[in-house]
């Protein structure tokens, strides 16, 4: 059986998740639920592909660094990187919020079974493994910054599951060093 990465799964949390975001207040800058409902699945769409590219933004500059002169290079696409895909997370959230309430979760099943079903996810797949490479790696110390940003991106854009899933996580392999 093929090992599901937390990051993946992720996506398919969203959903259990969006029930406890019922009597919450709209997120600012967030379109109103009535909004994001009517254009259907396409800005829950949109939000998982940005944070698809976001994540393969911060795993491509991490695999790519193999000396102090590539990690000063990446540090600020990591961190450019970190800010959008923790952006990307919580739109994820609040457009999947936004079809449950009106009554389209089934929509967002059919996407993520659909997506899931691609033989090469993509790159938020990669990106656990590149960050613990990249924590253990000699250059590790220089990206620290940058590290903790990916991490913390990561804790703000989940849900409150995938939150202690990534905080054990976390502490299992001292990320935080």
């Amino acid at each position: 059986m093929k090992r599901v990465c937390p990051l993946v799964f992720l996506v398919f949390c969203l959903m259990a998740a969006t029930s406890c975001k019922k009597n919450a207040s709209p997120a600012v800058g967030a379109a109103p639920a009535g909004e994001a409902a009517t254009s259907g699945p396409a800005a829950f769409q949109e939000a998982h592909e940005r944070m698809t590219q976001n994540g393969r933004q911060v795993v491509v500059p991490l695999e790519g660094v193999k000396d102090e002169a590539s990690a000063r290079e990446a540090a600020p696409q990591l961190r450019k990187a970190a800010a959008g895909l923790g952006q990307a997370m919580k739109d994820v959230k609040t457009s999947a919020a936004a079809l449950e309430l009106a009554g389209r979760k089934a929509e967002i099943t059919d996407y993520l079974t659909k997506y899931a079903a691609q033989p090469d996810q993509d790159a938020m797949s990669k990106l656990q493994p590149a960050i613990e490479h990249a924590v253990a790696s000699p250059q590790g110390p220089l990206l620290r910054e940058e590290i903790n940003a990916i991490l913390d991106a990561l804790l703000d854009g989940a849900t409150i599951r995938q939150r202690a899933a990534f905080e054990k996580w976390i502490q299992e392999k001292n990320l935080r060093r």
